[in-house]
């Protein structure tokens, strides 16, 4: 078991180095908020349609990728995503940016469009 034992000993030597001394936080950029949101920064959490998606796959590797015989499989598909692009589109308009609770829920043009109403002051 020497190599262990090597192994074990450079292990300790590190941590103890690790530990001699503490980094400094380096500030390259100003901390202060953007006015305005970034598109990275957008996240759908939701997968809409997964259920009938593994449905249509199936029935394609099934049927050797004949979209005749799987026609049935696929306007269902096609129907439950348009029944999810409708439902984020009503709720998005329907709604008021003085409803929403979180910032987080904001999509990226309400989020814009209340920091041109309200923008941020520099300190």
């Amino acid at each position: 078991m020497r190599a262990t034992q090597v192994l074990n000993r450079r292990w300790a030597i590190r941590l103890q180095y690790e530990q001699s001394y503490n980094i400094p936080f380096q500030d390259l950029h100003p901390l202060a908020l953007k006015d305005r949101y970034e598109v990275g920064q957008r996240s759908d959490s939701g997968r809409p349609c997964v259920g009938q998606l593994a449905i249509l796959l199936q029935c394609f590797k099934d049927t050797d990728f004949n979209q005749k015989r799987c026609a049935d499989s696929l306007k269902a598909y096609y129907a439950c995503i348009e029944e999810y692009n409708a439902r984020q589109t009503s709720s998005v308009k329907d709604r008021k940016l003085s409803d929403v609770k979180r910032v987080r829920d904001l999509t990226l043009l309400e989020g814009t469009k209340l920091l041109k109403q309200k923008p941020l002051k520099a300190k």
